[in-house]
């Protein structure tokens, strides 16, 4: 299958470009350029980065009345997130960028640790206090020449924050109708040359999607959440900086009474990760850059499972899933002449992933409308290498970017993806950028291994070990213009996607049910 998506972006806006910090041992005050990382594994200006990027800086969120990273997303032009439960976790979310709506296209990081569910890879924007974040990164088109599976649309990365300067303690509360209770606290311990922050909120609201109060409708759904993530910068010596950062997620989601047996349908969910990271400046033109993740994601969903369709009997049911990913990257940068960066990196990630449905009376695996019941437990080891080449030329009023990426996945196979770019400074502020590139999807564990599975009344779902990875080709030009000292910036961005292979649901006939089987394809 084939999809092409063409669209004109157009974005106008005021406002500061500059972050402000201060330095409280001469009680001077510091104004630094917005530095973005995350496109090129370099650190870069903003108004340099060789791509279409966004930064939504601490002024920005500390002003919005955000309640997941989705809402600060909501103004951001090309940029769509989809939180069909608001903060809860149960239906899918996803983000919608440079025309790829479908799940997993767009990766989302956390300190530069990917946080795509690892069993089916669908980002969830709601697993972070807004109160810990620094600033994101939001940067557009195919980076899969450096980030590999699910960048094909582009990445958001949040960068959280450290203690501060100085340490501090902050508690915060809010009381509303329908039971609704938020509340947290916010840390920052600051010792010589370390910063740790900590922070945590708790949620709970009760019916928050209803209006039980004028007996409209009447199904319990509930939302609450525990979350946690702390923060850890410091360094070793002058020429080594290092980061330790993580957190947690306990949350439950409800989502009415089941139609047959009034079970209380709910997913609980818990989620932990941690991410190390070490920078070191071997010499004066050699970086290198060291990182070790872990995620774990683990769900339980509380519902109904029919079990045989005729006639139709139903049990009360527990479909759990749990899934975890450790990864380590190995990055180099070589400036071996002025201004010509060489970027090269290895990574190595592991991935296992279980589900099966159980009886939540007995605890025995469940038939699903007359298949037998099975236990899922697959894993997955990919290795990936990457070459990237950044050059400026000509007084550096041109910049040229090419970039090259493999990927191999024990679990379907290899995928190569190239990128080049072209800036061009044609105004001291102004830039007209150029891009082609190449982005993927790898088939998730859960579209490959799945078995059988029911939420909806006969209605199988099952997985598909045929599948191949998603593919396609983005084309990009970009012209980005600053005016009165930069207070206002002017982008209009044309970009071209092609996509082939697009994995989907597909009904087949069954003879065990009369509406179908739904296999990916």
């Amino acid at each position: 299958m084939r999809r092409v998506v063409i669209i004109l972006v157009f974005v106008l806006f005021t406002g500061s470009s500059h972050l402000v910090f201060s330095k409280s041992l001469d009680e001077k005050t510091f104004k630094m350029e917005e530095i973005v990382v995350t496109a090129t594994k370099t650190p870069k200006k903003l108004e340099n980065v060789p791509a279409t990027v966004t930064i939504i800086g601490p002024e920005q969120i500390k002003a919005m009345p955000a309640r997941t990273v989705g809402d600060l997303l909501a103004d951001l032009p090309g940029v769509q997130a989809y939180e069909p439960q608001g903060v809860g976790c149960v239906t899918p979310q996803k983000v919608r960028m440079r025309g790829m709506a479908y799940w997993g296209h767009v990766l989302i990081m956390i300190d530069g640790q990917p946080m795509n569910n690892p069993f089916t890879q669908i980002p969830y924007l709601t697993l972070i206090p807004i109160k810990a974040i620094d600033h994101i990164e939001v940067i557009r088109g195919p980076f899969s020449s450096l980030y590999g599976s699910s960048a094909g649309g582009g990445i958001i990365n949040i960068i959280t924050k450290d203690g501060g300067k100085r340490s501090y303690v902050e508690g915060w509360g809010q009381k509303g109708n329908f039971d609704r209770s938020d509340y947290g606290t916010n840390m920052g311990i600051v010792y010589k040359n370390y910063s740790l922050g900590m922070f945590f909120d708790h949620k709970f609201v009760d019916n928050y999607y209803l209006h039980d109060d004028h007996g409209v409708d009447t199904r319990n759904r509930d939302y609450k959440h525990d979350r946690f993530h702390a923060k850890l910068t410091g360094s070793f010596g002058e020429n080594t900086l290092f980061s330790l950062s993580g957190g947690t997620v306990d949350g439950t989601t409800g989502y009415g009474i089941g139609e047959y047996l009034r079970v209380d349908r709910k997913t609980n969910l818990k989620k932990h990760y941690v991410n190390f990271q070490l920078t070191s400046s071997l010499k004066n033109d050699l970086e290198l850059s060291l990182r070790a993740d872990w995620l774990r994601n683990k769900s339980k969903t509380y519902g109904e499972t029919l079990v045989t369709a005729l006639p139709p009997i139903y049990r009360p049911s527990v479909i759990v899933t749990d899934s975890s990913r450790s990864r380590a990257v190995a990055n180099l940068n070589y400036t071996f002449f002025p201004k010509h960066i060489l970027t090269v990196g290895s990574e190595i990630t592991y991935e296992e992933a279980e589900k099966y449905t159980r009886d939540m009376d007995t605890g025995k695996i469940l038939e699903v409308q007359r298949r037998p019941g099975k236990k899922a437990d697959e894993d997955d080891l990919s290795h990936a290498f990457y070459i990237q080449y950044d050059g400026l030329f000509w007084k550096d009023r041109f910049e040229v970017v090419c970039g090259l990426r493999y990927d191999h996945f024990e679990r379907y196979g290899s995928e190569i993806s190239p990128k080049g770019t072209l800036r061009w400074n044609y105004h001291k502020n102004g830039n007209l950028k150029f891009s082609v590139g190449k982005g993927f999807r790898a088939p998730s564990l859960n579209e490959l291994y799945s078995p059988p599975w029911s939420i909806a009344p006969f209605i199988v779902y099952v997985g598909n070990s045929d599948l191949d990875a998603e593919t396609l080709i983005s084309y990009e030009l970009s012209l980005e213009q600053y005016f009165l000292q930069k207070s206002v910036f002017f982008r209009i961005s044309p970009y071209l996607t092609k996509g082939e292979d697009f994995i989907d649901h597909v009904r087949y006939p069954d003879p065990h049910n009369p509406r179908g089987l739904s296999k990916v394809k």
